[in-house]
């Protein structure tokens, strides 16, 4: 009876669980994806948080020792959506055993969170966030010998100062530490943390926050293959590397994990952190149409990603606000990438933004020697570069410079 019943669970659990999100941009290679919608409860209390990507990584809740159990805060996060909290006592989630789906030399992180303080200064303190743990097997024993087997783990923790921490740790206690500067968190802020464990063993650290701002890290050390997975735990570290057994409780709230099986492009890891920034992170009360500036004399071009004509979601014109119609249509450069597209809730609050790939996509206003001819000029814009280069263009207006010794008809090569 109770083996049928613990089958019915299972069952009724895959049954319930919802599909991965619509938008959702990378799917090669998802093996994990939780969040706080598709959970299962008993009452209040989170039993299992659901994986949505078909793969039954199921996150099982634990005590240990037994506080209360997390729970799901509703409207959590700056966009509304829920998140699971932990009381950063004892209570932790934890996916079991899967090699299939977590050995191998590459992995990719997000994790959208956040913490409640920023006390801890050290690996062994509270703030873990995330553990995972592989055995190590001494070939010239049987594995049934090795009741302490020793094991590789990879673990994402939180520092004083408000610094992002991921780590690799080898059987010998060595460790690989990468970690974002100080400030790259706020105590009770949401972010999205991304750990990437690279394919030749080195690993990243990356925080993108509400603002957008982001703070990286690398730490080059190629450290073995994992193998032997035992658990990928959230919530808590484990004891050592002769044992698993929990410390280290996170206190705060987790509102999605994603796990990869491989290494993600950089343009596919910006795309998932800017999906799960837009979905969990930006406020809403921004969406408005916020109108004019209050400066108006003088004003001959108004652009934003609220007034735009579009095909599909690719911006094809930016409509001119001021009255003065210097509408911005789109172009492609050689070769040709894709055309600037419009990003539903890209600003800290809300509004939509016009996103440009830094290959050849660009908008134009054509020649209006009325308004632009003159000396004086104030361009006033609202942007986030992806990454800070000398080649990169935000703006750039062209004149024309005349030879007076000429006729016009004759200036052919202006």
């Amino acid at each position: 009876m109770l083996v049928l019943a613990a089958l019915f669970s299972v069952a009724l659990a895959k049954a319930d669980t919802p599909a991965l999100p619509e938008g959702l941009p990378v799917t090669d290679g998802l093996s994990v994806f939780l969040d706080a919608e598709a959970v299962a409860r008993d009452g209040d209390r989170v039993t299992t948080m659901l994986d949505r990507t078909g793969n039954e990584n199921h996150a099982r809740e634990v005590v240990d020792p037994p506080p209360r159990m997390p729970f799901v805060v509703e409207s959590a996060t700056p966009s509304g959506f829920n998140a699971v909290r932990f009381d950063g006592i004892g209570g932790y989630a934890e996916v079991a055993s899967n090699p299939e789906d977590f050995d191998g030399r590459a992995r990719t992180v997000f994790l959208v969170f956040n913490a409640d303080d920023l006390t801890s200064s050290t690996y062994n303190a509270a703030g873990k966030l995330m553990n995972t743990a592989y055995t190590v097997i001494d070939s010239w024993e049987p594995p049934e010998a090795q009741p302490h087997a020793r094991y590789r783990s990879s673990d994402i923790w939180l520092q004083s100062g408000g610094v992002f921490s991921v780590n690799v740790r080898n059987p010998a206690g060595t460790f690989l530490t990468a970690q974002t500067p100080q400030g790259s968190l706020v105590a009770g802020e949401y972010v999205v943390g991304v750990k990437e464990w690279k394919g030749n063993g080195d690993i990243f650290a990356h925080i993108r926050n509400a603002a957008n701002e982001t703070f990286s890290n690398d730490a080059i050390g190629g450290m073995a293959e994992p193998e032997g997975h035992i658990h990928t735990r959230f919530g808590a570290a484990a004891g050592g590397n002769r044992n698993t057994r929990p410390e280290g409780f996170f206190g705060g709230e987790i509102a999605a994990v994603l796990i990869y099986n491989r290494d993600l492009t950089f343009t596919e890891r910006v795309d998932v952190e800017m999906y799960l920034h837009e979905t969990y992170l930006a406020a809403t009360s921004g969406k408005e149409d916020p109108g004019n500036p209050p400066v108006l004399d003088g004003l001959i071009l108004h652009l934003n990603g609220m007034n735009v004509t579009t095909d599909g979601n690719v911006v094809t014109e930016l409509i001119d606000l001021s009255g003065r119609e210097n509408h911005a249509l789109t172009y492609l450069h050689d070769p040709k990438p894709s055309l600037p597209v419009l990003v539903s809730n890209s600003t800290p609050s809300g509004a939509e933004a016009v996103r440009f790939d830094g290959v050849g996509g660009y908008a134009e206003i054509t020649s209006n020697p009325t308004d632009f001819d003159g000396r004086a000029k104030t361009t006033v814009a609202v942007f986030r570069p992806e990454h800070l280069s000398s080649t990169e263009v935000i703006t750039n207006t062209a004149y024309k410079i005349l030879d007076p010794s000429l006729p016009i008809d004759e200036q052919s090569d202006l």
